[in-house]
This record gives C-alpha cells, structure tokens and sequence, in this order.
C-alpha cells in the first residue's frame, strides 16, 4: 500500500471517529440538545434503593408543607403514574402544583420517594431537562 493511501485511510478513520464522539456528546444525558437526565417514575420505582433523578409534575392539591419540620410533600406524576415525594427543605420559589419537575433521591419499599434535591423547568439547572 502506498503512503498516500494509508495516509487517506487514516483520516477517514480520524473523520469518522470525531463524527462518533460528536454524535454522542450530543444525545448524552444533559448535553444540549440531548436526552434528558432522569428516569419516569415507573423506572424509579423499579430503582428502590438507588439514588436516581426522576422527572414529572407536581399534582395539583397534593402539596403540604409542615412548619414544624421545615418538610414539604406532594405527588409527582408522569406517564400515567404517580409518586409520593417527601422533601426535607424549601422548595424553588418556582415551584408549583403542575410545574415540571426533576427530584433527585431515593424510592424507598414504603413507597415514599425521599428527595435530596427539586430543580423545576424554568430553573437554568433543568433546561436541558425539558427544553
């Protein structure tokens, strides 16, 4: 084989590898553009035990927030499912019943999802979220 044409060959190797890497930096989790970072609420009820991201919307009317133990609940629902969240904190000042919503935390067996974190669509954290 001549020096050109090993040459040719590996830039077609050195294209198609960029094309591969470029591709997939854009369809990875959280890149933009890309599939968005969290699991449906079926998925994490499938994950109990593991800290995971879920994505949904808060239920209208399902919110309380306990003085007391500076705690908030409410439902999260998405794709025909709902989760009970339990959070220990205060929620975004955008948060709101029917707002879309990324929890992060753990699906515990008593059917309670324990939040550590609640980002909602309008914050700069979500964006590549939800659009």
């Amino acid at each position: 084989m001549s020096r050109k044409r090993i040459i040719g060959v590996v830039a077609v190797v050195i294209v198609v590898v960029a094309i591969t890497l470029g591709v997939k930096a854009f369809t990875s989790p959280g890149a933009p553009g890309g599939m968005p970072d969290h699991i449906t609420i079926a998925q994490a009820k499938g994950e109990s035990g593991q800290v995971v991201k879920v994505g949904g919307d808060v239920v209208p009317g399902s919110i309380n927030w306990d003085d007391a133990t500076r705690s908030l609940t409410f439902t999260l629902t998405g794709e025909g499912d709902q989760m009970p969240v339990a959070y220990a904190g205060r929620a975004p000042n955008d948060f709101k019943p029917g707002s879309a919503l990324v929890v992060e935390g753990t699906y515990t067996a008593s059917g309670i999802f324990h939040a550590t974190s609640l980002t909602t669509k309008s914050s700069p954290l979500c964006k590549a979220c939800h659009g």
